[in-house]
């Protein structure tokens, strides 16, 4: 196999197939993309795109595969060894605490080397900030390190900084720095929906509801209105939900998901670390939020509809079961 992706990149750039199946990768058709990658000449970048869809797809060391084959032909490609990190990252997740550790120090290892061939590479300081946060102190996890990196983030992009800063002070309970941070990353970007989006998420897990649904409407309705369009649509949800949980704003609450749903039920968006509640979940808090007006036969229907749309979803048919018999009505 050659050892250097010159040529090969221009291989698939060339093949009419091979830019179809990237643009049904990024549109999370992986079933179609596989096929078209399948049907290209051996290549590197093959071999890096098959094993994305091994990694969306869950198949951890298919991608694994993949992606060392990739890495052992070309070392000097940052977001390569960047992807072969990420995958090792899952891997320990869902490892035995035996192999655990094994796979953490392969992800920092290529973390660290994605970073010295490219210090801007944002996926893996990120990757890094993941590691120290979650990996047990014994294990090489270090609060401090994970602040570093994510100010060494902020340098590269400020909102993704700010935001993994935020993560961090989150995780730690560190209130004080959370409350700071979050009010100097607002003053900073007033306007943009994912800082508006998370002071929501923050001030509702602090059951401050009235802050929680200001920040949400603030953030829904900057919708088509800038590039975080998938972070105001996820605060339209959160409006809804809000509602639910505060009992306040019903009917504000009713109008977002009301909207939500008339969106596209999987909107395209760019940054894989945002997923959009389904549309059967928007149905099941509409349906709380018109049982709390009173409005049961509606409630009943939207219960409904979300358990025709659930797809193996255990959470959301433990939910509805219990909204059903709260409710006293059938499904």
């Amino acid at each position: 196999m050659l050892r250097t992706t010159i040529g090969l990149t221009l291989i698939l750039a060339s093949s009419a197939i091979a830019t179809e199946a990237i643009d049904a990768l990024h549109l999370k058709q992986y079933d179609k993309a596989k096929t078209l990658l399948l049907q290209q000449p051996d290549s590197l970048d093959k071999l890096f795109y098959l094993g994305q869809i091994a990694y969306f797809e869950k198949d951890l060391d298919k991608a694994e595969q993949y992606f060392q084959q990739v890495v052992d032909n070309d070392n000097a490609n940052a977001e390569q060894h960047y992807w072969l990190a990420k995958v090792s990252l899952s891997q320990a997740a869902n490892a035995s605490i035996f192999s655990a550790p094994g796979y953490a120090r392969t992800a920092k290892q290529h973390f660290e080397e994605s970073l010295h061939i490219n210090p801007k590479h944002q996926g893996s300081l990120k990757g890094l900030i993941r590691f120290y946060l979650h990996v047990p102190g014994i294990a090489g996890g270090s609060v401090d390190k994970a602040e570093q990196y994510a100010r060494r983030l902020q340098n590269v992009d400020q909102i993704e900084g700010s935001m993994a800063l935020l993560n961090i002070y989150e995780h730690d309970d560190n209130e004080q720095a959370l409350t700071t941070t979050l009010a100097h990353t607002l003053q900073q970007h007033p306007n943009n929906a994912r800082v508006l989006t998370k002071a929501g998420f923050i001030y509702q897990q602090r059951q401050d509801y009235r802050l929680a649904f200001d920040y949400f409407s603030q953030a829904s309705a900057q919708y088509n209105q800038s590039q975080e369009s998938s972070y105001a649509l996820s605060a339209l949800y959160q409006l809804g939900k809000t509602a639910v949980l505060s009992g306040q704003n019903l009917s504000a609450g009713q109008q977002a998901l009301q909207s939500y749903l008339k969106q596209p039920e999987s909107p395209v968006t760019s940054d894989l670390s945002i997923e959009l509640p389904s549309a059967a979940w928007a149905h099941y808090r509409l349906a709380q939020v018109l049982a709390l007006t009173d409005q049961t036969h509606r409630a009943q229907a939207h219960l409904r509809q979300s358990k025709l749309r659930n797809s193996d979803d255990k959470a959301l048919e433990k939910r509805l079961k219990q909204e059903a018999k709260k409710l006293n009505i059938s499904l």
